[in-house]
This record gives C-alpha cells, sequence and structure tokens, in this order.
C-alpha cells in the first residue's frame, strides 16, 4: 500500500478521503495517513476520522516516503500549491474512483482527481492536476489541460480542445469540437458551441461572454 496524504482539509479534501475509502473497498492500494493544511488552525484536528498533521513542511520533511494529491476545488490555490510542491519534488498521486469507466488509450496525467461515475471512452489526453468531479463526461478524442476543473455532471462532446486552468460549472455541456482558451470560466449550466477565447468568463446558452 502507498502511503498517502492529501493537501487541503476542507470539504473537498474530505470528499476525496472518501474516494480513497472507495477505492480501497476494491483494492487495498493506500494507507490514508491524514490531511495537510497551511491553515495552522486545523493542525491536530480530526476529520471525519483523519487527522490534519501539519502543512507544506511536514509534507516536504517526508516526501521521499509519501505521495500527494491536492484536493484544493478554486482554481488559484489549487495552481499555487500544485506548483509549489512541484518545486519541492513531491510525489503525486492520480486518483480514479472504481466506478469510473476509462477506456485502455486514454492517457492521465499526475496529480488528478477522477470521481465516481466519470466517463473517459477512447482516445483521450487529460494533463496533470486536473479534477474530474463526479459524473464528468468526456467524448473521444478530448483533450484537457492542466489544472482544469470539471465540476459535478459536466459534459464534453467529442473532439473539444480544452486549455488549461479552465474552470468548468456544473451541468454545463460542450458541444463537439468546442475550444476553450487558458484560463476560461464557464458558468453552471451553460452550453458552449465554438470557441471560447482565453481568459472570458461565459453563461447561458449558448454561453456568451459576461463582465463579472
Amino acid at each position: 500500500m502507498k502511503d498517502i496524504v492529501l493537501f487541503g482539509a476542507g470539504g473537498s479534501g474530505r470528499e476525496i478521503a472518501f474516494l480513497i475509502e472507495r477505492i480501497n473497498r476494491t483494492e487495498k492500494k493506500y494507507n490514508l495517513l491524514g490531511f495537510v493544511d497551511d491553515n495552522e488552525k486545523m493542525w491536530g484536528q480530526v476529520l471525519n476520522g483523519v487527522p490534519v498533521l501539519g502543512g507544506t513542511e511536514w509534507l516536504i520533511e517526508h516526501k521521499d516516503s509519501v505521495y500527494c494529491n491536492v484536493t484544493i476545488g478554486l482554481m488559484g490555490p489549487r495552481v499555487a500549491v500544485c506548483d509549489k510542491l512541484e518545486a519541492a519534488g513531491i510525489m503525486f498521486e492520480t486518483l480514479i474512483d472504481p466506478t469510473a469507466s476509462i477506456g485502455p488509450d486514454v492517457i492521465i496525467g499526475r496529480g488528478c482527481i477522477v470521481n465516481e461515475h466519470c466517463e473517459l471512452p477512447v482516445n483521450i489526453r487529460v494533463g496533470d492536476y486536473v479534477f474530474l468531479n463526479s459524473d464528468t463526461c468526456l467524448g473521444h478524442d478530448d483533450i484537457i489541460g492542466n489544472y482544469t476543473i470539471c465540476n459535478p455532471h459536466v459534459v464534453i462532446s467529442g473532439a473539444c480542445e480544452i486549455s488549461e486552468k479552465v474552470m468548468i460549472g456544473g451541468m454545463s455541456f460542450l458541444v463537439q469540437m468546442a475550444k476553450v482558451g487558458a484560463g476560461a470560466v464557464i458558468a453552471p449550466g451553460s452550453v458552449v458551441y465554438g470557441r471560447v477565447k482565453a481568459g472570458n468568463h461565459v453563461m447561458g446558452n449558448p454561453a456568451r461572454k459576461v463582465n463579472l
């Protein structure tokens, strides 16, 4: 079994702790040591039976023996933490729920989360530190860039290209061959046709740029 810690002791972290529990029901794969969080007020607490061990320094001290997955669901903090830990030489682990359907020619990067009931059928490329939340469905030949976050019940049709650091709100639908630029934000429940430019925030059906 691999010793692993989860960086981020918030609600998302507790959900991923439950993901590890589900993985271990199928195959005893991980020994979850606890959470790591830079909020010192949380150190020593026990959340859903899982202790908060300390902060980044604790993880760096144990980096040669412990794997890590970053569970933060907000884009800015997620990118910052992943980059900091990568620079420190932390070993990242990708976590995949046993209920996920993943084709044999799908490539998934390091430090990713593929939550329950996700579907990744054929010829899909998923970058590093991607977070696919529950019931995310990808289509054939999709490309998903580093750090991208798909919230629950996102559907991305075939041959779509999603750049890095894209936030896709729950219940959104991307029509076949859609292209989304880096850093774009797609509001929950949106339907994306064609192209979303880098850095744009879009919402609605059809999704249109909004100024927030």
